[in-house]
């Protein structure tokens, strides 16, 4: 340690920067890893070492927020409800967001898994006096002897925070992180979108949910089939998904007994608003039976946009489709695809065949027309307009007959009704991805409070966490050379494996975590760095005899940083 009146002159700036720093209120740790390798290396103190593992994760992702500009909104917004503050409201929600971009479920699991994280507070923006001592001593005299008060703040205060969001609010949190993507180029210049709903649970307490009475169908003991009807409580969010990108690009949140169909409108018109930025389209959009309904799908073809969706059965155009089918009335197409089923000796192989027929021009749907000519329904001469139909007649080697079973209504070409077929197939995506990862690996029906504010906040916030994060490793992928020079921890992961099977999160996670665990993050007041467990020792003066290939040999290392080799 140095002495003398330049280390005083050191020590009382130093002191300023600190106690600035902290007045001030907080701003994200900048990353300088030639700065800290010559304190390492001149054997100057620094404030903290720590294992990169989560801190590593969030190390890349902060980066990106900022490059594509949201951060720079996370620091202006604020709930309106709120008058005072303790703390800026950017670093509360930044710490709910890293809680739901980590996976943790339950508010009461965040000061373990998330607080005792000196790395990972450290990287967000928490100084060392609020990790050691709180924000406050309110209520300290009435704490039972012994017991620690929460540090930095304890979860509730997080939780009281979210609930103060109002619905605009946290729908607008959502909708900037999209319009952020679009502007940076996250998105095709055309997108397919899949609009689909899901209903998330709460319990009859959540003050403002919303109920509906479903009919579960189960199996009893004995093997037969038996329905109950129970009642559900909670919400329903309705997202428009981009099957390319797998980014939902809209969200709408509303009661659960509200239907679906009403809501398509405003789902596209907001995914429309939202994609402006990036001066991106909407080509096509592929939706369930549920939302089906003839002066929406008109709609969106009076805005010329694809559309592809299900008949139900109890429509007049179903039944017309099928004879039409039965007779041939239509363009024939089917395929042979060879699959292979089980592994080793048991592995074989199986031919599929599908066939399906494209018919054109059915008149049989009234209700698909738009408003003027919907006001002539019933009258002598009314005529809907015209759809296209793709008939399944056999699927996967099922045959269902010559007239077929599954109808699908569009009003894209069905000269080659496989396309369609094929695009239809690809809706499941947002069931399989989004839904269920939502639920099992972001922790969407664990809201914060039993209110409406809270989890519509907690809805929006963790789709839009979603969003970014699938962005981000975009973007890691497509920048990998650029990424390798910045932020050489990350550049061995790869955002998928020689598999078809998307790398889901928790995997990724894993994957992440198994990448950076070589490695340290080393703090110095208000700036870190990031080095290899051989680079910091040898930085430190060590002689390691053996040094990984990768990382070259001791005098690269120091000229890696900037350094003067000391040999």
């Amino acid at each position: 340690r140095k002495s003398g009146p330049d280390s005083k002159l050191q020590k009382t700036r130093l002191a300023a920067r600190k106690a600035a720093f902290e007045r001030i209120g907080w701003d994200v740790a900048e990353r300088d890893d030639r700065l800290v390798a010559k304190r390492i290396a001149e054997h100057e103190s620094v404030d903290s070492v720590h294992n990169l593992d989560q801190a590593g994760l969030l190390d890349a992702f902060l980066a990106f927020l900022r490059e594509i500009g949201f951060m720079g909104f996370l620091e202006k917004m604020a709930p309106s409800r709120r008058q005072r503050f303790i703390v800026p409201s950017t670093l509360i929600l930044l710490t709910y967001a890293v809680k739901v971009l980590l996976g943790i479920e339950h508010m009461y699991s965040m000061p373990d898994l998330l607080f005792t994280d000196p790395a990972m507070m450290k990287v967000m923006g928490f100084n060392a006096r609020w990790m050691n001592e709180g924000l406050c001593k309110r209520s300290h005299e009435k704490r039972k002897e012994g017991k620690e008060p929460p540090k930095p703040f304890s979860a509730q205060m997080v939780a009281n925070f979210i609930a103060d969001l109002l619905v605009r609010e946290s729908a607008n949190l959502f909708n900037t992180a999209i319009r952020c993507l679009a502007k940076f180029g996250a998105f095709p210049s055309e997108v397919t979108l899949i609009i689909d709903g899901t209903d998330v649970e709460t319990t009859e307490k959540c003050e403002g949910a919303g109920t509906v009475v479903r009919t579960e169908t189960m199996e009893d003991a004995s093997g037969q089939i038996k329905s109950r009807n129970i009642r559900l409580f909670g919400f329903k969010a309705v997202v428009a998904y981009e099957q390319c990108t797998e980014i939902p690009v809209a969200v709408i949140v509303t009661k659960i007994q509200r239907h679906e169909s009403c809501c398509t409108k405003r789902l596209v018109r907001q995914a429309e608003s939202n994609l402006a930025p990036g001066k991106v389209s909407i080509k096509r959009v592929l939706m369930d039976r549920g939302f089906i309904d003839g002066a929406t799908m008109a709609w969106l073809d009076d805005r010329d946009i694809l559309f592809v969706v299900p008949a139900r059965r109890d429509m007049q155009i179903y039944k017309v489709a099928h004879i039409y089918a039965a007779e041939n009335r239509g363009s024939v197409q089917r395929r042979k695809r060879t699959v292979t089923k089980g592994y080793g000796k048991n592995r074989t192989k199986e031919i599929l065949e599908t066939e399906v027929i494209g018919i054109t021009d059915l008149k049989f749907w009234d209700t698909y027309a738009d408003p003027e000519s919907r006001k002539k329904i019933g009258r002598r001469g009314y005529e809907p307009r015209p759809i296209n139909a793709v008939v399944v007649r056999i699927w996967d080697n099922k045959d269902y007959g010559p007239g077929g079973k599954v109808v699908y209504l569009t009003n894209q070409s069905v000269s080659k009704p496989l396309e369609t077929f094929d695009d239809y197939d690809g809706r499941s995506l947002i069931e399989n991805t989004l839904f269920r990862e939502g639920k099992q690996a972001w922790a969407l029906e664990n809201i914060p409070q039993k209110n409406q504010r809270a989890a519509v906040a907690h809805i929006f916030m963790t789709f839009a966490m979603f969003a970014l994060t699938m962005a981000y490793r975009t973007w890691m992928q497509q920048e990998e050379e650029e990424e390798e020079a910045y932020y050489s921890t990350f550049s061995r992961i790869k955002a998928a494996d020689d598999s078809d099977e998307p790398l889901g999160v928790r995997r990724w996670r894993r994957e992440l975590k198994k990448a950076v665990m070589d490695y340290v993050i080393v703090f110095h007041e208000d700036i870190y760095g990031i080095f290899h467990v051989m680079e910091f020792t040898v930085l430190a003066g060590y002689i390691v005899k053996e040094l990984p290939e990768e990382l070259g040999t001791r005098e690269q290392i120091f000229a890696r940083y900037g350094q003067r080799f000391p040999g």
